[in-house]
């Protein structure tokens, strides 16, 4: 499907989607807390709430305004924690009514709903901030020449932008480089921010403190082509020491393979069996793909390990059962005969600050091989 017809179907649902979000919120409070308030006034501010954040992505405005585009990501994060708990305290009132309830347990419910979605807010928040390590242990019954194990650390959307300080993504380098992989995997969704933006924020530098003997190897995603100029991104990629590997495979010392797809939003793309074709079988093939799709057809292509992101596990309830539903494996590990499907719910994350229901993230991915002769 072509990009700009994906792009206006993605920013029609947007609308649609968080303009009912935002509508429901601001008159359910209204009714119950503000009804004194103009309806043109609760119309002006649906609209500003609304409109803030894509209006500064469409007209190129959110490297410059990160105090505004913040605000809108903060009530964003809130106004879908206040949907559910709205919604929640609407079928108890409805219950509490059939009892024959009066308005004070109306305002009891939904003074409680309103205190769950700020206490939700402000766990959230810092619950982003808490990046934890996760580990897994696979095995891979091939025998890759002069080499018995691999330890990957996998660092994925991370999501850059003005207003996330460099500081913040060294944090996530240490972090890398304390587990002492032998080598990285970045796959896809580093910038929610112009190429521009990325070279002038310092972050170049810091990849470049990335610590892996045999490399760091990256896919883009599919916020990595949002701005005007995404497509310099790789070639200032490619200056922080980073091998690119979208659509092609690479041979990593003779002794195991990596292969890259572009992000699944990009059209056309080859089919994997194309960027597959010709390998070694006998070779250990890890697959980086941003969003975990086509695991049946990579299982089958003789893929042993597939590294996605995207989906970020969620990032907000009930986005978990949402992404739980999209997809096959939307978090964690799956294993389905000698094909292992690993995905990250991220080190960063998109919009909202806030992460309910999921976490903060790199992984360690301990690989063992078959040993030669066995």
């Amino acid at each position: 499907m072509p990009k700009d017809l994906v792009t206006l179907m993605v920013l029609t649902v947007f609308f649609l989607g968080y303009g009912l979000m935002n509508a429901y919120v601001i008159f359910r409070a209204r009714a119950l807390w503000f009804a004194g308030v103009p309806v043109w006034v609760c119309l002006i501010a649906l609209l500003v709430l609304v409109m803030a954040f894509p209006l500064l992505r469409i007209l190129g405005l959110s490297d410059g305004c990160h105090a505004l585009q913040m605000a809108s990501f903060y009530w964003m994060g809130f106004v879908l924690l206040a949907l559910c708990s709205f919604l929640a305290a609407d079928v108890l009132w409805f219950v509490a009514k059939c009892l024959h309830a009066g308005q004070g347990v109306r305002q009891l419910i939904f003074l409680t709903a309103l205190v769950l979605a700020l206490g939700g807010s402000v766990y959230g928040f810092f619950n982003a901030r808490d990046v934890r390590v996760t580990h897994y242990q696979i095995e891979i019954e091939k025998a890759p020449p002069g080499r018995q194990s691999l330890r990957a650390v996998v660092l994925s959307d991370l999501h850059l932008w003005g207003g996330l300080d460099a500081r913040r993504l060294e944090h996530f380098v240490e972090m890398a480089n304390a587990q002492n992989p032998d080598i990285v995997f970045i796959p896809g969704d580093f910038v929610d921010c112009s190429t521009a933006a990325f070279e002038c924020g310092g972050y170049v530098e810091v990849f470049k403190k990335l610590k892996a003997p045999l490399g760091v190897y990256v896919v883009t995603g599919n916020h990595d082509f949002f701005e005007r100029d995404a497509r310099r991104l790789p070639e200032v990629l490619k200056t922080a020491n980073v091998d690119i590997v979208d659509e092609r495979v690479t041979s990593v010392e003779n002794s195991f393979y990596i292969a890259g797809r572009i992000d699944k939003s990009v059209w056309p793309r080859k089919k994997l069996s194309e960027i597959l074709a010709g390998l070694d079988p006998n070779k250990p093939l890890i697959l980086l793909d941003h969003q975990p799709v086509d695991l049946d057809k990579a299982a089958a292509l003789g893929v042993d390990l597939q590294l996605s992101g995207h989906t970020h596990g969620g990032q907000i309830f009930p986005g978990n059962i949402v992404t739980r539903l999209l997809f096959d494996n939307h978090y964690g590990l799956l294993k389905n005969g000698a094909y292992h499907s690993i995905v990250t719910s991220g080190a960063g994350y998109w919009g909202p600050p806030y992460r309910v229901g999921s976490i903060s993230e790199i992984v360690v991915v301990d690989i063992a091989f078959k040993k030669e002769g066995r």
